[in-house]
Formats: C-alpha cells, sequence, structure tokens
C-alpha cells in the first residue's frame, strides 16, 4: 500500500532523525505502524527503512520516524 506521511528518518545510529517532509512511502497493511518496514524514494534513490514510531493528530498526515536499513 501507499501512503503519505511527514517522514523523519535516521540514517546512522548516533544520528538525529532528519525530517524529509511529506513523502509517499510504501508499506505493508493498510496504514503505517511502528516495527513495520517501508520504503521510498529520497534524493534520486530508493530508501528503505524500518519505523520505530507514529505520532498521529487528527486527521492530518501521520508524523512517522524510522532508521533507515542498509543491504
Amino acid at each position: 500500500m501507499l501512503a503519505n506521511v511527514d517522514l523523519h528518518l535516521r540514517v546512522n545510529p548516533g544520528d538525529d532523525h532528519r525530517n524529509l517532509g511529506l513523502v509517499e512511502v510504501e508499506c505493508d497493511g493498510i496504514e503505517v505502524a511502528p516495527h513495520q518496514k517501508i520504503a521510498c524514494h529520497s534524493g534520486g534513490r530508493q530508501v528503505r527503512a524500518h519505523i520505530t514510531s507514529v505520532s498521529r493528530r487528527g486527521e492530518n498526515v501521520p508524523h512517522v520516524y524510522a532508521d533507515a536499513v542498509t543491504g
């Protein structure tokens, strides 16, 4: 499924999450949830990540915090 989210991505474990803004992500299931794997395009390349948390406020686009997965 495709979902629009406000994505905050951390590339390395010691880094802070970087806000990528509104991004379309591919995920399993009907909505994004913690511990899911996602994929999206950023900076001209495909990024795979693991969701660490999701923050929802009413009907707004969810804020998704994720750690990049390498390999």
